[in-house]
């Protein structure tokens, strides 16, 4: 009996035809597509972050408010400004005014004959307000304008006082007791300024306000003290044919003393006008200047760009020119003996 023959292939004989790979197992085939279904997930979640637009709760609706209306803005009665510092044009606020001594209790009657004696009006701390300071101009009287240096509108006043006959003077910072409380503002003298520090900081004041004819001071109740700081300061002064009003901001000043050594024409103050802002004040400390010059012979007084102040003067200066002969201050200045 013939035995069956068997399916298994016959083994290729050498130089016969290539033999068959065997086909791949159904555990690779299942690893190649597992591989392939996570590309294309991975391919999948990549282009759907990139080009789908996310869900995400609608935005919010901003409402815009109504702009409020601007508060209007009045200025500070002692605004702080740095000694070393110059205001900036714009916006520039009005600068401290002199630390006052006690005012007199009373103010004395005036009993010297009409045109017998002379009053100087000085109208001190110009250089901010251009509009103010030009009404002061206005008035058709010698008043003198004493100018701060390194204000916005110091150079303007100075001249147009120039063009209406009004005489002017630096007003001068210097430092007071009270300082650094009290600032005295741009281009002031300090005690921490060496000698020709000063001098040089007076020489740039003294070119911020053309056309002065004399100096005074602004606070300097410490300043005015010190024979070191007054008697360079003087000499420069004759040294240019300027003279010196002493505010007398406070007693017990060297600056008659350095004058009188100095031979340089100079003068004081008898009256603040306006240290108290009322009219019935400013009216009563016009009566005491009439009294002291009526006692003296002549008299000076100080007053500030305010709006009452030039409201009084306004009013005054008529029936004060009747009783007194109205004068630069220049003209009250004298070599002291």
């Amino acid at each position: 009996m013939a035995r069956k023959q068997s399916k298994r292939p016959a083994a290729k004989k050498k130089g016969g035809a290539v033999k068959k790979d065997p086909a791949p197992s159904p555990a690779l085939r299942a690893g190649f597509a597992l591989i392939i279904l996570l590309g294309l997930v991975a391919a999948a979640v990549f282009l759907a972050d990139r080009y789908i637009p996310k869900a995400g709760p609608p935005p919010k609706t901003v409402k815009t408010a109504k702009a409020a209306p601007l508060p209007v803005l009045t200025p500070r009665k002692e605004p702080v400004r740095t000694a070393q510092e110059k205001p900036a044009e714009t916006g520039a606020k009005k600068p401290v005014y002199e630390v006052f001594p006690p005012p007199d209790k009373a103010p004395p009657p005036g009993k010297a004959a009409p045109g017998k004696y002379r009053v100087a009006i000085v109208i001190d701390d110009l250089g901010y307000d251009e509009d103010l300071a030009e009404r002061f101009l206005a008035l058709d009287y010698p008043i003198t304008v004493s100018v701060l240096p390194d204000a916005p509108h110091s150079e303007a006043i100075a001249r147009r006082a120039r063009q209406l006959g009004k005489q002017v003077l630096l007003h001068l910072p210097m430092e007071p007791r009270e300082y650094p409380q009290a600032d005295p503002g741009p281009g002031a003298l300090l005690s921490s300024m060496s000698t020709d520090e000063m001098l040089a900081v007076f020489e740039d004041d003294l070119r911020s306000v053309p056309f002065a004819q004399g100096v005074n001071n602004h606070m300097g109740s410490r300043l005015s003290r010190e024979e070191s700081v007054l008697n360079p300061l003087f000499t420069a002064l004759k040294a240019r044919g300027l003279f010196f009003l002493d505010s007398m901001t406070a007693p017990g000043g060297e600056a008659r003393a350095a004058a009188r050594m100095l031979r340089l024409p100079f003068a004081q103050r008898d009256v603040f006008l306006d240290h108290e802002q009322t009219r019935e004040f400013i009216e009563g400390q016009l009566d005491r200047l009439l009294g002291i010059a009526g006692k003296k012979g002549s008299a000076i007084g100080i007053g500030h760009p305010h709006e009452i102040t030039y409201q009084v003067l306004r009013e005054k200066l008529p029936d004060l020119s009747q009783k007194a002969s109205l004068t630069p201050v220049s003209e009250l200045t004298e070599i002291v003996e």
